[in-house]
């Protein structure tokens, strides 16, 4: 089963005068949304690392949960969320260069662990790599464990807690 789930907020405009709409939605890991998340994920994740644009379906990704975000109904990132039990693995998080900095992948991370919490999920986990660990703690992550290599550059194990304090 899939949800389709929207949220609305507004980022700065890309000429910083004014703010623009973005919408973030939950996908299916078939047609047309997910080819062009493939395609963002290719570009951002991959081809820095002259490996290619060609993306790799992992085995539980028809199982895991897809969301990209939109502007212009363009999709300008994406995130995928694998679940286990009462956990899940944040992977594959990207956002076009052009579109950095302006929100969106903490509207991305914010909105996939509203979700995760509505489906009584405790905790997300991930695998940063080296340059994402300070935007991942901005957004609440604490690193696990030591640091490692992964498809040949250093990453850090993070994870956040989704239970309410109190």
């Amino acid at each position: 089963m899939y949800y389709w789930l929207l949220t609305v907020a507004l980022i700065v405009s890309a000429d910083g005068a004014g703010e623009e709409p973005l919408k973030i939605v939950e996908i299916a890991p078939e047609g047309e949304r997910y080819e062009e998340a493939r395609r963002v994920r290719g570009k951002v994740l991959r081809e820095p690392l002259g490996m290619g644009s060609i993306v790799e379906v992992f085995p539980f990704e028809a199982e895991s949960w897809h969301f990209v975000a939109l502007v212009d109904e363009r999709v300008v990132g994406c995130a995928l969320f694998h679940p286990r039990g009462d956990e899940g693995r944040l992977f594959q998080m990207a956002v076009l260069e052009e579109y950095r900095g302006r929100g969106i992948g903490k509207a991305l991370v914010a909105f996939l662990e509203e979700t995760a919490r509505e489906r009584n999920l405790e905790t997300v986990f991930l695998h940063a790599r080296d340059y994402a660990v300070s935007f991942y703690s901005q957004c609440g992550y604490l690193p696990v464990g030591d640091p490692f290599t992964e498809i040949g550059i250093p990453h850090q194990g993070m994870a956040r807690s989704l239970l309410k304090e109190g």
